[in-house]
């Protein structure tokens, strides 16, 4: 499986300007993922998977827009922030498909608190299902700044150490190459060539 991770773009939360659950990305948001899914177009993607927090929804509807074909976005509450809002799980589904038309949500439940060690756990299961769901195509997720440390992690089965992190722009690409003979090769984290400086956050 060829997995490319990405964060959502800019969002008003980001900005300060916006504390609740679930902000919309901010203008230059909306230009990080224009700029991104214009990178992704020739990516033939075979699944996209996401959190299905808005600026997630809102980051992988871009992408989609530029792809060849409709994809269904699988809308998967694992793939939600570290530490995520007690009793929160998004929008109304009908609500994220004005977004996202494509978007589909099988499994709508909330997320409890969590230390390190258990957002290890939800991002090895997401990990583990995504490569059920899809194991020889190439694959999108949609995620979080904090949590993309998780996944990186889980899918190059490593352990958290304490007070460590990958920096996660906004907008930024990761793609991890899963092998036949069961390596796993980080081939890019935190990429953001595809955004001037100027639009780096």
């Amino acid at each position: 499986m060829d997995l490319y991770l990405v964060r959502h773009a800019e969002t008003f939360g980001n900005t300060g300007a916006d504390d609740s659950a679930d902000p919309v990305l901010t203008q230059r948001g909306h230009t990080q993922a224009n700029l991104l899914a214009e990178r992704l177009a020739s990516v033939p993607f075979d699944a996209i998977f996401c959190s299905p927090l808005l600026r997630a929804v809102e980051t992988a509807q871009a992408v989609l827009s530029r792809q060849k074909r409709p994809i269904p976005v699988e809308l998967l509450p694992e793939l939600m922030e570290h530490q995520p809002v007690p009793d929160y799980c998004g929008l109304p589904t009908e609500k994220l498909r004005e977004v996202c038309p494509t978007a589909v949500y099988p499994d709508r439940h909330a997320l409890p608190q969590e230390t390190d060690e258990i957002a290890l756990d939800r991002a090895r299961y997401a990990i583990r299902y995504v490569r059920e769901k899809c194991p020889e195509g190439t694959v999108l997720l949609v995620a979080h700044g904090q949590f993309n440390t998780y996944l990186l992690l889980a899918a190059m089965g490593l352990p958290k150490p304490a007070q460590f992190n990958f920096s996660q722009r906004n907008a930024c690409v990761d793609r991890i190459l899963f092998l036949p003979d069961g390596r796993v090769k980080a081939k890019l984290v935190n990429d953001v060539s595809h955004l001037p400086e100027e639009l780096w956050t």
